[in-house]
């Protein structure tokens, strides 16, 4: 349907309205509108016709269900107007046919164009044998026709002032499937009779054409609280672009005595909000649903609704949203270990691997490699428990997104695909264009710059339809942007990305703010190398200090150095923002990242050795911290959950490993001091032997400098050690090179007598590892 079927000006609505009442009275409504105005047509059929035929289905036959639709519209637009607001044209009192002035606009219409017969009232007015509508009210009224002409006028300006409004609420829509509803008990036009099984069925082949209000009404109708829910997760987004479902399901009467529906349809209505973009109201129905939850004091429940207070939050705050899925978490749990035939313990094992498909993907969200785990649970579960396809998509997503991440994209690329598949074959348009969404990342990263356009275009197209969330829009705009960076063409990427983070400011979702900030800094610094405009290093420079801002904020790990080479070196391949961290610095990042840049200043070839020595004590404290932490987190656990068995062996093991590393070291310079003293003094073996620790081997050049010595003595002490056993000697000629031998061939035993420092520093591995 094209645009300008959408709306209807006031002088076009008049054309459609008098078209209908006059073919009304002609008796020519069965000829319908469409040959003399398709447009006018496609707006009714579109506005008002299809919740009609919707709601009759195939109750009325083919041939007369179109001239049935029409008049229950005319009929029900004509009851708008009544002052009682009773639905229907029957049963109007005689009081408002003789004195009430404000029935007289609705009486003159409908009698007109034939919809109602004036009754008779002979004590008022003796009317004539076949006297006409008009010629019967002005008698009865004791008025000119004029003035019954303009009672008319009024009626039509206040049924256009009604149906005209760009969306009709909700409440008349559901007003008018009652109307057909009640128009169809009273017609012998149903065969069969509508009942349970029919309005299931009827539910069923909507819900197959995608015609969500329908599929609900029906459902509804059929009071199949399984069923509806089954419409609302299907079709959240249709649902949620128009007010129809909200006066629906508030007319339902099983929410208010089943406390379990009433928690599923929160749930819901929270989903519809999102769509909506009411935060308000999504977190007004999460925390109903959790106080329905915790009335009940069901474990499934409980958890499910923390989960959906994680998901709620996921976007807005990351220390709640981890705090809301322990929560489900330790719920879920307790639910999942019921009895295998109960219903409620298949279903807490499917929301437990949901919600941690959900926590994976949140970590993955955060370059964090604790989602492997988790993901590789998920895969032992579903082998135990075969998963309902609905979640094995979501499987798929998160699998594809942390292939993603970890930089294999045709991995990636498959798992979203059958995501997809699933997602379309479920008919969950949500969900499908979600996945769209990671779809255009991906092909945009492998280069496969059409088909990441194509995708996301296919989820912008849509927004222009329906409602969508804002993550998904925003999505679809910023990967789109990506698409179009990486064909270097950054003012259309510039553009994009502007118009994801407003997306993302007006749903209030901070915690992407700081990519498309990186994202505009990113094709500001590439388009000011193309074009030397100094306004564009400005603004480049702006959004990047944004950007460093906002990750600190969400204490992004790696973000600042991987923010503020941004500029250096235009963000290449090797230095994207949601690569997966390794595991280290996943969970030590700071003495992590201390290693890494003292092996950068290592890799410095005029390093001094005096830094190099410092550079290597920084590295060896940085890994005994690690070291320290991990020992305590497990005394903690510990403390907290009892020990383990082995647990003191596991400490001797600990701390003896330790101990070896360092007695290693004693025994080797002890055994030198013994060995070499009638050449080397202390100091100078120390030197030696720090210079084979840190490069691994000697040239008699490095000798002579360390030792003082000319070239020709230092090759002859050089030989003399090697045949000692310290050193082995490798290569021959100008390319000779020794070497400390294997640990296998060192001393065995410790020295007899420690030197004098040994003393001070005898208690320090104890010390430190207790």
């Amino acid at each position: 349907m094209t645009p300008a079927t959408r709306t209807l000006s006031s002088r076009a609505f008049d054309v459609l309205l008098n078209a209908g009442l006059q073919a009304h009275r002609n008796g020519q409504l069965h000829e319908g509108l469409g040959p003399r105005h398709p447009r006018l047509a496609a707006w009714l059929q579109r506005r008002w016709l299809q919740p009609v035929l919707g709601t009759l289905g195939d109750a009325v036959p083919p041939t007369q269900r179109r001239l049935f639709a029409l008049r229950c519209v005319l009929v029900w637009a004509l009851s708008q107007l009544r002052p009682d607001r009773q639905p229907g044209l029957a049963d109007i009192p005689a009081q408002a046919w003789l004195q009430s002035t404000s029935w007289r606009p609705l009486l003159a219409l409908a009698s007109h164009h034939g919809f109602l017969a004036v009754p008779a009232f002979p004590s008022h007015y003796r009317r004539r044998e076949n006297e006409t509508a008009v010629d019967n009210l002005c008698g009865l009224w004791s008025v000119v026709p004029s003035t019954l002409y303009r009672y008319m006028d009024k009626g039509r300006q206040q049924l256009g002032a009604a149906l005209l409004q760009r969306e009709p609420p909700g409440e008349w829509l559901l007003s008018l499937r009652q109307a057909t509803w009640r128009a169809l008990a009273e017609q012998p036009l149903a065969t069969p009779a509508p009942g349970q099984p029919w309005h299931l069925a009827q539910a069923e082949q909507a819900m197959a054409e995608a015609r969500a209000t329908d599929a609900l009404w029906h459902s509804l109708s059929a009071d199949d609280p399984a069923l509806v829910l089954q419409v609302f997760r299907r079709h959240s987004l249709a649902l949620a672009a128009t007010e129809e479902a909200d006066a629906m399901v508030d007319s339902w009467e099983l929410p208010r005595r089943d406390r379990r529906v009433a928690f599923e349809v929160a749930l819901d209505m929270a989903t519809l909000w999102r769509h909506r973009h009411d935060l308000l109201r999504e977190n007004d129905c999460l925390q109903q649903a959790l106080r329905i939850a915790d009335a009940t004091g069901l474990a499934l429940l409980c958890g499910r609704a923390f989960a959906a207070l994680g998901r709620f939050h996921m976007a807005r705050d990351h220390d709640r949203t981890l705090a809301c899925y322990d929560d489900a978490l330790r719920h879920l749990r307790v639910a999942a270990g019921g009895q295998d035939d109960d219903p409620d313990t298949e279903r807490a094992r499917e929301e437990l691997v949901r919600s941690l498909v959900h926590l994976a993907w949140i970590h993955v969200r955060r370059n964090d490699p604790k989602s492997l785990p988790l993901l590789e649970q998920v895969d032992e579960l579903d082998r135990d428990h075969p998963l309902p396809d609905e979640i094995r998509a979501e499987v798929e997503q998160v699998w594809g997104e942390y292939w993603r991440c970890a930089g294999q994209l045709q991995k990636a690329m498959a798992h979203k695909q059958r995501a997809l598949n699933i997602y379309e074959r479920l008919g969950d348009q949500r969900s499908a264009l979600s996945t769209c969404n990671n779809l255009s990342l991906i092909y945009a990263e492998a280069r496969d710059i059409g088909r990441a356009i194509h995708y996301g275009q296919r989820v912008l197209d849509a927004a222009r339809d329906t409602t969508l969330e804002p993550e998904v829009l925003a999505g679809a705009q910023l990967h789109v942007g990506i698409a179009h960076f990486y064909k270097a063409q950054y003012d259309l990427a510039i553009q994009h990305y502007d118009a994801a983070m407003q997306v993302y400011e007006r749903g209030g979702i901070s915690g992407r703010l700081s990519v498309c900030h990186f994202n505009l800094a990113e094709a500001y610094f590439h388009r000011f190398a193309r074009d030397q405009n100094p306004e564009d290093e400005r603004l480049g420079d702006h959004h990047a200090g944004i950007a460093l801002r906002l990750g600190q904020l969400d204490q992004r790990q790696g973000w600042a150095e991987t923010v503020s080479a941004l500029k250096s070196n235009a963000l290449g391949s090797d230095n994207l923002p949601d690569r997966l961290l390794p595991d280290e610095f996943a969970d030590h990042y700071q003495e992590m990242n201390a290693v890494r840049q003292q092996r950068r200043r290592l890799a410095m070839p005029d390093l001094p050795p005096v830094e190099q020595v410092r550079a290597r004590l920084q590295i060896a404290r940085a890994y005994l911290a690690i070291a320290v932490r991990e020992r305590e987190s497990a005394l903690a656990l510990a403390h907290t959950h009892g020990r383990p068995e082995d647990m003191d062996e596991a400490l001797d093991s600990l701390r003896d490993v330790f101990e070896r590393a360092l007695s290693q070291e004693e025994l080797r310079r002890a055994h030198w001091e013994a060995q070499a003293a009638d050449l080397l003094d202390r100091a100078r073996c120390a030197k030696v032997l720090a210079h084979l620790a840190q490069h691994g081997a000697l040239q008699k050049r490095h000798y002579a400098a360390i030792s003082g010595l000319g070239l020709a003595t230092a090759s002859k002490h050089l030989v003399a050690l090697a045949g000692r056993g310290l050193l082995v000697q490798i290569g021959k000629g100008p390319a000779t090179r020794y070497e400390l031998p294997d640990a296998s061939s060192q001393p065995a035993q410790r020295p007899d007598h420690p030197r004098p420092d040994d003393e001070a520093g005898s208690g320090r591995s104890a010390a430190t590892l207790h």
